[in-house]
């Protein structure tokens, strides 16, 4: 018979034994046996029992017995894990505690096991911490078993592990260009942020973005849904676009940037020959500038204030310039003034139209004399020049004669007109030396030496000037 049993107890609060004692004696085949508990019926706890053997001569021997009833509940079986079901960015280190709620039995095993889906049954004994690095959902399940063989029901905790940070990809709208690594854009191009998880992890938290350069920062704004950059009321420039993500697990994207160029202004356009008298087969070369591109650049001349008399076809060079396919033969319009009309548009569609006003001029050129460079003061001289045809307009008849011509001749000290000489007779007017190829008009000038400026039109259409100086 054993020293020590084990029972658990049933419905009527505790167990019963039955016992056979084996009792041997030299004389006495049949000794009396005894015990000091009454009945086979023991409470939940631990009994301790005597076994009395006597046999006919009165000799006694006594053998305990320790009757351990036990409730019939399962050991409790505890993990440390604070984060059950919660995503974090770290791995795991679970340690597991037996306690059993009948004090008379004790621990008999743990065990646990780790899989994807909380459908295993452990079957590996815990010894040390568990350690959990696999990223995603993993369900650790536990158990234990006492040594009244009560077995708990199986413990779960749900692990879930997220290391790898997002990755969020910006995507601009029509109508956007993308050129040297700059995303060019206008105020109406539609902004998309779309965050990622790289793996199936905890999911995205939030997403930011900024924008900003040397002078302007709009701070970090939270990212809900497509934009655009229109409500800022940006002006236009070059800017640095950035933008990040963060998971729920509390993984952090690093800060991404991408450089845009808003552009809403359409080309600037630059001619230096503005308000320029032009001849001899000019070649019409434009500037076109713009921060995405010049698409398309158109010429065409008009009269003042009047209709279209050309229409020139252009290609770009380089440079930002665009020039006439041919030279321009400008004398295949009548001397005056006229307007040279640019219309340029940029790869968004921004269009400018320009005007530049200019002049031809293939007629006559004006050629100063030596001997009118210089006078001396006090004198009545003679104001002589002649006006040559433009080579490109006939060589042949090199000498142009116009009676049409304003001559004003000008103190340049006070900018005062002292004379105004037309074609005539009379001493202040000018006449046509067609011998000598000059035109001549005298001019009575002051005392004192004095610089002149000699202005020549064309019914008020300007030719050319030049200056004389009187000397003492």
């Amino acid at each position: 018979m054993p020293s020590l049993v084990y029972a658990k107890a049933d419905e009527s609060g505790g167990a019963t034994f039955l016992f056979e004692p084996i009792v041997s004696d030299n004389c006495d085949p049949n000794p009396t046996v005894t015990k000091t508990h009454i009945g086979n019926w023991y409470p939940i706890g631990v009994t301790e029992v005597n076994f009395i053997a006597t046999d006919a001569s009165g000799n006694s021997a006594t053998f305990p017995v320790r009757v351990s009833v036990a409730e019939n509940l399962p050991p409790i079986t505890t993990d440390d894990y604070e984060y059950d079901g919660v995503w974090r960015n770290q791995d795991a280190l679970i340690t597991l505690e037996f306690s059993d709620p009948t004090p008379s039995s004790g621990w008999l095993w743990t065990k646990y096991c780790v899989d994807e889906t909380g459908t295993s049954i452990p079957d590996t004994d815990f010894t040390e911490p568990i350690s959990i690095t696999q990223e995603g959902i993993s369900y650790l399940r536990y158990h234990s078993m006492d040594t009244a063989e009560n077995l708990e029901p199986i413990n779960q905790v749900i692990v879930k592990i997220d290391k790898t940070y997002p990755v969020t990809i910006i995507e601009f709208g029509d109508i956007h260009f993308s050129i040297m690594d700059n995303i060019h854009l206008t105020s109406t191009t539609p902004i998309t942020m779309i965050p990622a998880e790289i793996k199936d992890g905890s999911g995205i938290s939030d997403t930011y973005y900024k924008l900003s350069n040397d002078t302007y920062d709009s701070g970090w704004t939270p990212y809900t849904d497509t934009f655009t950059l229109g409500f800022l009321g940006l002006a236009d420039g070059e800017y640095t676009l950035y933008y990040y993500s963060n998971d729920i697990a509390g993984n952090n994207e690093n800060i991404k940037f991408k450089s845009v160029i808003l552009d809403n202004t359409a080309p600037k356009l630059r001619w230096e020959y503005e308000d320029y008298a032009l001849q001899d087969g000019f070649t019409f070369e434009i500037e076109a500038l713009d921060a995405t591109g010049v698409s398309s650049v158109t010429l065409s001349i008009r009269e003042l204030n009047g209709p279209v008399v050309a229409q020139i076809p252009v290609e770009y060079i380089g440079e930002n310039k665009w020039k006439a396919l041919n030279s321009f033969d400008t004398t295949t319009l009548s001397d005056g003034y006229y307007e040279l009309v640019v219309d340029a548009s940029d790869a968004f569609g921004f269009s400018r139209t320009e005007i530049f006003d200019f002049s031809i001029r293939n007629w006559a050129v004006l050629v100063l004399l030596p001997s009118t460079e210089s006078n001396k003061a006090g004198r009545t001289m003679p104001i002589k020049f002649s006006l040559r045809v433009a080579e490109a307009v006939d060589t042949s008849m090199p000498f142009v004669v116009n009676q049409e011509l304003d001559i004003f001749i000008t103190d340049t000290s006070t900018n005062e007109i002292l004379q105004h000489s037309t074609f005539g007779d009379s001493s202040k007017d000018y006449r046509i030396n067609e011998l000598t190829e000059l035109y001549i008009t005298n001019f009575k000038t002051h005392k004192d030496p004095t610089t002149y400026l000699v202005s020549v039109y064309k019914r008020q259409f300007f030719i050319d000037e030049f200056t004389f100086v009187t000397v003492i």
